[in-house]
């Protein structure tokens, strides 16, 4: 180790004096600024009581990610990451590639006439410098000399020792090799200062589209133009703006899981208020006792529709869907498919499920109530006034019966549940904003049966008119643990990306909803997964069906009520999976409408935060 004084840069003096002196003799910013001395190890620096190394990157993977460097600058260590660009003349490379393709050529003839076996590693540099060879003659692409180099500072040497042991398992994390600054410690600090000198010389040659992966320079984010603004990406401080109908990604459908308190309906409210402005139509199925959605619906000019034994609103489930022309396959076959599932919860029960026989026998029954009708599978009858329950209940027992099924129908014919299912449909969910309140339905196969009903009809509807349109299932663990209705809800979201429909489950109950297989399946077929703060005993079936680490894991343990997980991909680069910390926040104008309960949400102080311009969803 040996002390070097900066000679081309004069040291300070500590009186004032000698400063007025420096600045009347025109001495350099850059001298006032600059360190005492600098201290220069093996490959550290040492100036003002602060070590620094540099990491130079010396191996690039065949394949890397979009936004890999992302994860390299999000590490909660002090770093100086700097990233040296020089243009390289196309003209040039050409020339330089066309010469290396002879050599490879020639060696690929020499070898195969020895005898030998092609080289792989051979045939692919010939196939990707031909494919370089060719983008670059059509000027589809550029090539660079690019340098990145990372240094990482720390007060002791065992503190610099410790993250820059993290900081090179974060490049092998991602399949990049690095090498320290040995015995070039200064020339490492002048590679990283904003000098825009690149002293140590790790150059590669890469093209544009490789480029393109290291940006945006700094942590994740999710900022898509004209998108909805739920909030904000913790470790950036940046807004989070998503759109969940954009072509990037997969399918639209969300889910929004944690327990009690933690921001799930707040986050849907959020969305809904922002969305309808965007010409989203928005259904809300809403099974708890709270009616939370009831408020807001009335609130934007919505509709409420409140379904109970004793209602005036009425959903027929014999209804045949009326397609768009672009349908071809068998509607009321389809239909009739779908439709066994919903009876089968109402006359199967908890648990039960209709053997084969049986549902043979049911669906023998439907076709003989739609011919009665007039329908058939010919779609110009599918206009035709469709039968009702009482009309099965009455094929029913019109025939042989040696299922008891028309008894076991009967009771929502005649009895007290008729006026659910019995009535010709009176509901429209061609407003902006529908909910549907299910409050005093207290029997758990009356309301999943009542759920699957409203999902089966807006559905219908769907496939009926073509608009964007987001379906809000609360409480969906009541509907998936039935596995009929749990099926159609899987079914509804895989067939959802074709139809403009988004399907968002709400569960405050994740054990449940993630235990069936429809809840898991719901899971793996959605863009996006907002996890809210769970408990303990919820977190071990989350962290297994989410893959989450040790450390998510304890931040959704003990995350105020507002902030959590973001599951998701960036739409630019298919195949990228990001896990952003959010906070949703609420406009001070929509704050009335999101916090419906007495004194506002839990946690929140008011209807401005921080910044007096929103606040989080707590």
């Amino acid at each position: 180790m040996h002390t070097m004084r900066n000679r081309p840069l004069v040291r300070r003096r500590s009186s004032r004096t000698a400063s007025a002196a420096r600045m009347a003799t025109g001495t350099a910013t850059a001298d006032l600024l600059a360190p005492d001395a600098i201290r220069l190890t093996r490959d550290a620096v040492q100036f003002d009581g602060t070590y620094l190394r540099t990491l130079a990157l010396t191996s690039f993977p065949r394949r890397v990610c979009w936004g890999w460097l992302g994860r390299i600058t999000a590490l909660r260590e002090p770093l100086l990451v700097s990233l040296h660009l020089t243009p390289q003349d196309s003209a040039q490379v050409v020339r330089q590639f066309s010469a290396q393709l002879t050599m490879l050529h020639s060696s690929r003839l020499f070898a195969e006439g020895k005898g030998k076996l092609p080289d792989p590693a051979r045939a692919q540099a010939i196939a990707d410098k031909e494919a370089m060879v060719a983008r670059l003659e059509r000027g589809d692409d550029r090539l660079f000399q690019a340098g990145l180099y990372a240094a990482v500072q720390a007060p002791t040497v065992g503190d610099l020792d410790e993250r820059t042991r993290r900081l090179e398992g974060a490049f092998g994390q991602a399949r990049m090799q690095t090498r320290r600054a040995t015995f070039e410690p200064a020339a490492g600090l002048e590679t990283v200062l904003p000098t825009g000198r690149d002293a140590l010389g790790v150059a590669h040659t890469l093209d544009a589209t490789t480029l393109a992966t290291m940006f945006p320079f700094g942590t994740p984010t999710l900022c898509i133009p004209d998108g909805i603004w739920y909030g904000r990406t913790l470790q950036t401080n940046t807004p989070l703006v998503l759109d969940p109908f954009h072509p990037g990604f997969p399918n639209a459908n969300g889910v929004i899981l944690g327990t009690s308190g933690g921001g799930k309906s707040v986050t849907a409210k959020v969305e809904i208020l922002r969305a309808l402005p965007r010409g989203v139509h928005c259904v809300v199925i809403d099974p708890g006792e709270a009616g939370e959605y009831a408020a807001l619906a009335r609130a934007v000019g919505g509709q409420v529709v409140r379904l109970s034994a004793g209602s005036r609103d009425h959903l027929n489930p014999l209804d045949v869907p009326l397609v768009r022309g672009e349908e071809t396959h068998d509607v009321l076959g389809e239909h009739v498919a779908d439709l066994l599932r919903l009876l089968e919860v109402l006359v199967a029960g908890e648990g039960e499920r209709l053997g084969p026989a049986e549902k043979g026998h049911l669906e023998a029954a439907l076709f003989t109530c739609y011919q009665a009708a007039g329908i058939t599978r010919d779609r110009s009858t599918h206009r035709r006034p469709a039968p009702t329950l009482p009309d099965l209940h009455a094929t029913l027992q019109a025939g042989a019966d040696p299922f008891g099924l028309a008894a076991r129908l009967g009771r929502y014919c005649s009895g007290a549940l008729s006026g659910l299912f019995s009535g010709r449909t009176t509901v429209s969910v061609d407003h902006a904003l529908t909910v549907f309140d299910l409050r005093g339905l207290d029997d758990r196969d009356l309301r999943a049966a009542t759920m699957h009903l409203i999902a089966q009809h807006v559905w219908s509807s769907v496939r009926r008119v073509a608009r964007p349109r987001a379906l809000f299932v609360d409480e969906a663990h009541l509907v998936c643990k039935r596995q009929a209705s749990g099926a159609f809800l899987e079914s509804l979201a895989k067939r959802a990306r074709k139809h403009g429909l988004r399907v968002v489950p709400i569960t405050q109950d994740p054990v449940d909803f993630l235990a069936t297989d429809a809840g898991r399946a719901i899971l793996v077929n959605s863009s996006m997964a907002f996890l809210f703060r769970c408990e303990e005993v919820a977190l071990e079936a989350l962290a297994a069906a989410a893959t989450l680490s040790p450390a998510e894991r304890s931040y959704l343990q003990g995350c105020p009520p507002g902030r959590g997980l973001l599951l998701t991909q960036h739409p630019a680069a298919p195949g990228q999976r990001l896990r952003l910390h959010i906070e949703i926040m609420v406009s001070p104008a929509q704050y009335p409408l999101v916090f419906t309960s007495p004194g506002g949400a839990a946690g929140a102080t008011g209807p401005t935060g921080a910044h007096g311009h929103a606040t989080s969803a707590r």
